[in-house]
């Protein structure tokens, strides 16, 4: 009614909009892991690799007091839902993933750089690490409904059996999946990065997120073996808007944005051309 309708007044500025979203699900799908499903059809043109800035504390309270970003895992646009995972690690995701249906959030969004669609009939390979699955997850189901002709295919790496999670959504979006977990009890046993060797030479687009250790392992591939990749990268990002700096990242472009020599991973990412990034220099 009146008040939803005030309640969702959006600021919108640079193409994202300030608006509350409602909780409509809850799902747990592991040890301190949730996917809750927002009614926020802001979010309806978000693309895989963008985020949502969140603000993780009751309305009243000051505490935690910066907003915490959180990849896009899907959107379904026909219904206007959108879905976040979130993994507790702190006080704000812990707050976050106690939502029940009924809550609603404060955020920003959508945020970011997107994942680039690969070349018609471009075989896929996806490579997710922990919750760096869910943007992925989001781009399977975009190629698949795209009409693309895509195979894709997926790597998910995870801590180990508990912590594995969308596995059996991947499958559904037509994902051909291999899981790897540290310690074996599910799939095979080691990283994500490490079977993207056996997989590497078949794709003709590669897109990843995760730890920057899975990240490194990547660029050495592509090193030996160059093929386009795309990484979504895992930092801190305060404001989300390009303003505080707190996002930055080593980076070898010159020219054509603001920032030379750091790119903010909330505005020229959080997806980047590997060849972008001075991986010397970033975090291993």
């Amino acid at each position: 009614g009146e008040a939803r309708r005030c309640g969702r007044m959006a600021a919108v500025t640079g193409g994202f909009s300030a608006f509350r979203a409602p909780v409509v699900g809850r799902e747990e799908l592991g040890p301190g892991l949730v996917r809750l499903a927002l009614e926020a059809p802001e979010l309806k043109a978000a693309a895989p690799g963008q985020f949502v800035n969140v603000l993780c504390r009751d309305p009243q309270a000051l505490d935690p007091l910066i907003r915490r970003p959180f990849s896009l895992a899907g959107v379904d646009r026909a219904r206007g839902l959108a879905f976040l995972v979130v993994k507790v690690v702190g006080r704000a995701s812990s707050w976050l993933s106690a939502r029940q249906p009924g809550d609603s959030l404060d955020l920003l969004g959508p945020l970011g750089r997107a994942f680039r669609r690969p070349d018609a009939g471009a075989p896929v390979l996806l490579v997710g690490g922990g919750t760096g699955t869910a943007p992925l997850l989001f781009l399977a189901r975009e190629l698949a409904a795209s009409g693309g002709g895509h195979r894709v295919f997926a790597i998910a790496g995870f801590r180990d059996a508990s912590h594995a999670i969308m596995v059996d959504d991947l499958r559904d979006a037509g994902a051909e999946v291999a899981v790897m977990t540290e310690d074996g009890s599910l799939g095979g046993r080691g990283t994500a990065g490490q079977a993207a060797a056996s997989a590497w030479r078949e794709a003709r687009a590669v897109f990843a997120c995760g730890p920057w250790g899975m990240l490194q392992a990547l660029e050495r591939l592509r090193r030996q073996d160059p093929r386009p990749l795309q990484v979504a990268v895992e930092t801190m990002m305060g404001c989300g808007a390009g303003v505080c700096l707190s996002c930055v990242v080593p980076w070898r472009r010159a020219h054509g944005h603001r920032v030379t020599g750091w790119a903010r991973a909330c505005v020229e990412g959080p997806v980047f051309d590997a060849e972008e990034l001075a991986w010397e220099r970033c975090p291993s």
